[in-house]
């Protein structure tokens, strides 16, 4: 991938930098620095030697403005770098006495052209995505006998008309596209639970480096939900299988609400119970589109009446374990995210929000609607997972686990 994206981890730019620095005489140092990006900050870091014939210290901006920073050539086999118009900063700065003062700023992103074009835009996907080159793998077969793994391309429509490429090497996993990366995006992330994002592209050799929003990678890279849930004879969660599930059906119209809705659902995961509990009644408010002077619960409660959702087995006893201040029971989780934001809830509260499935339904109710909005409509529990089920009573289970 180094014709490709000629930076990355192991290539480090060559940058000239002027600091002006705060000296009587008007002293100006030219300094090298290096630009390094390790998948999730792009940080430009130099080193400023002590001059030994000034004796006032150095002092420089903490601003650096486009008017102050000069890049002359900046090359790496070839590649001619350019920033965009966005101020730089420089963010960091350590100063030992006696000893040279070290610098660094952090890009939001960079862009650069190369020489050799692409017919076909690539990207780089970030850190998240690892879990992928799980499904981009084959046995390496000699006489007969698995000796090796070897690398295999993934190649597969979304919506009839978006067609990708998935590769890897190593733990970086590659996207090859001329269609909509979004939709690959939102239907990776919702399937994994981890924001899937660009980190590098490559348009017919304009290239961005860009920082990932989220920088902390989450330990669990699986929607554990999808493993109880089947559609057909389909488990949902085997990233083919599902995949396959969306190649033949039609985008949906409402596509930008649904990113929206799939960029909630990830950003819970890093969050506290009552944060979570808040964002996925957020999620459910937009979603049965309540409008001002409506009671919330009642929108949601008759939006999940038309999917068989059961409100009762969502609430999950709730009105019988939870009491406010006022020792009144909660009568739902609409009124307890309302007791946690207005009145900063109890011990009670906390503790039930804690160790009950309150937030597991929650999440699988959203679960359900997402994949019914993204294509999938025919989704069931298998009766193995009877006792998880938040459809109500009367709609039909799978056998799938039957021998």
């Amino acid at each position: 991938m180094k014709d490709i994206f000629p930076f990355d981890e192991n290539n480090g730019i060559k940058l000239q930098l002027c600091l002006y620095l705060r000296e009587s005489n008007g002293l100006t140092i030219k300094q090298n620095a290096e630009i390094n990006f390790d998948g999730s900050q792009i940080t430009l870091s130099t080193t400023i030697e002590q001059n030994a014939n000034c004796k006032t210290r150095i002092h420089y901006n903490n601003r650096f403005d486009k008017k102050n920073v000069s890049f002359k050539e900046a090359m790496v086999r070839g590649v001619k770098i350019h920033v965009g118009n966005q101020p730089i900063y420089f963010t960091h700065y350590i100063t030992p006495i006696g000893k040279p003062t070290v610098c660094s700023m952090n890009f939001i992103n960079l862009e650069y052209q190369i020489s050799n074009k692409t017919p076909i835009n690539y990207y780089r996907l970030s850190n998240d995505a690892q879990f992928l080159a799980d499904y981009l793998n084959d046995f390496q077969l000699k006489d007969g006998k698995v000796v090796g793994l070897i690398n295999i391309t993934c190649s597969f429509f979304l919506y009839k008309s978006n067609n990708y490429i998935l590769f890897h090497d190593g733990d970086r996993v590659y996207l090859k596209t001329n269609s909509d990366p979004m939709p690959f995006l939102a239907v990776t992330s919702f399937f994994s639970c981890c924001p899937i994002e660009i980190v590098m592209e490559n348009k017919n050799g304009n290239i961005c480096v860009f920082e990932p929003h989220y920088k902390a990678c989450l330990k669990e890279k699986t929607n554990q939900l999808l493993g109880y849930l089947f559609c057909g004879n389909k488990c949902l969660n085997y990233f083919t299988d599902f995949i396959d599930l969306l190649a033949g059906v039609e985008r949906p119209l409402d596509m930008e609400k649904i990113y929206l809705y799939i960029d909630y659902y990830v950003r819970a995961e890093y969050l506290d119970e009552i944060s979570r509990l808040t964002i996925y009644t957020s999620i459910l408010e937009r979603i049965s589109e309540v409008d001002k002077g409506d009671d919330t619960y009642e929108t949601i409660k008759k939006y999940f009446k038309k999917l068989h959702i059961s409100v009762d087995k969502v609430n999950c006893e709730v009105s019988k374990k939870v009491k406010d201040n006022e020792n009144k029971s909660i009568g739902n989780f609409v009124q307890l995210r309302n007791f946690f934001v207005h009145h900063l809830g109890n011990k009670n509260a906390e503790s039930y929000l804690r160790n009950s499935d309150l937030l597991f339904n929650l999440k699988m109710a959203i679960t359900i609607v997402i994949l019914k909005k993204l294509g999938i409509k025919e989704v069931q529990f298998d009766r193995q997972f009877h006792h998880l089920s938040i459809f109500d009573d009367f709609i039909p289970e799978g056998d799938n686990f039957q021998k």
